[in-house]
């Protein structure tokens, strides 16, 4: 099974998944560790996150949900999310797609009586995918049939992950509540966090108080640390110095750069600072790091 770093899967609204001609991306990850942890992001395609091994701990918006092997979650467009171990044996797949990828070229019932609905939000959609029920047991055996799909690749491959993922449209659509109207997807809240994260990413690699970054978006010190790990689960801190991190191990990994010189373009104005961080995120010095390409 070919694996992507997490650098892959953070931050995903960056990424193009797939291609235009096939939008769906698959990604693999079998012993995810507190270093490849993907922090709260999200992306305007949607994901189903199958746990392969282990435990995690998935965070969608303002749930939290325990997943583990054999399980699975969807995570609809927009919805922010996070991905953090349980143990060391935690694995799980990911399959990220465009819902376009779902129409013909030409508008049918099929298109107008459920894939519209679909897409436009119109359905209350179940997140947490346990198997509990006998219709949960078919999906997720349709799900862990196409993640080997996506893994094996055999010719023709792509016709069958079309066949599948209407398969799995079908058995989620029979199961949950159509409402007419769209469904709230993004709250106050969620909007507001995207809009810190957003200004985090941005700006990562220069000087930051955290102070200041709260005066921005008109919130006391206190509010803003409260706020923060209400949404993400970490302090603003945590988030920062592992965005950090993530970006340094692409230029570790990914040219021959002075690691003193990376970890200043990283954000860290300290390299003893930076040593300590990374160490803490990768269990391994920089220089460790580098030589295990």
């Amino acid at each position: 099974m070919k694996e992507e770093s997490m650098e892959k899967v953070l931050l995903k609204e960056k990424i193009q998944h797939g291609d235009l001609m096939f939008p769906l991306g698959f990604y693999s990850i079998s012993n995810l560790v507190l270093a490849d942890a993907a922090y709260y992001h999200w992306h305007d395609e949607m994901e189903f996150c199958l746990a392969t091994s282990g435990s995690s701990i998935i965070k969608v918006e303002d749930e939290y949900y325990h997943a583990a092997a054999g399980e699975a979650l969807f995570i609809n467009s927009g919805k922010l999310h996070s991905i953090i171990p349980e143990n060391e044996q935690c694995g799980f797949s990911s399959i990220v797609f465009d819902p376009q990828m779902l129409y013909s070229n030409f508008h049918d019932k099929i298109q107008s009586e459920y894939i519209d609905p679909f897409v436009n939000n119109q359905y209350r959609l179940p997140v947490h995918i346990k198997g509990t029920s006998a219709w949960e047991k078919e999906l997720l055996h349709v799900l862990f049939q196409l993640e080997r799909l996506l893994t094996a690749k055999p010719t023709a491959f792509e016709l069958a992950v079309k066949a599948h993922l209407f398969m799995i449209l079908h058995i989620l659509l029979a199961n949950s509540q159509y409402n007419g109207t769209p469904v709230g997807n993004n709250s106050f809240k969620a909007e507001k966090i995207k809009e810190i994260l957003r200004y985090l990413s941005e700006n990562y690699n220069k000087k930051m108080n955290i102070n200041d970054v709260a005066n921005r978006f008109n919130m006391s010190s206190g509010h803003f640390h409260r706020f923060f790990k209400q949404m993400t689960g970490h302090t603003p801190v945590d988030y920062l110095n592992h965005y950090r991190v993530n970006k340094a191990i692409d230029s570790i990994l990914h040219s021959n750069r002075q690691i003193s010189e990376i970890a200043m373009d990283s954000g860290f104005d300290n390299i003893s600072y930076f040593n300590s961080v990374f160490k803490k995120y990768t269990n391994t010095t920089p220089v460790q790091y580098r030589n295990r390409r």
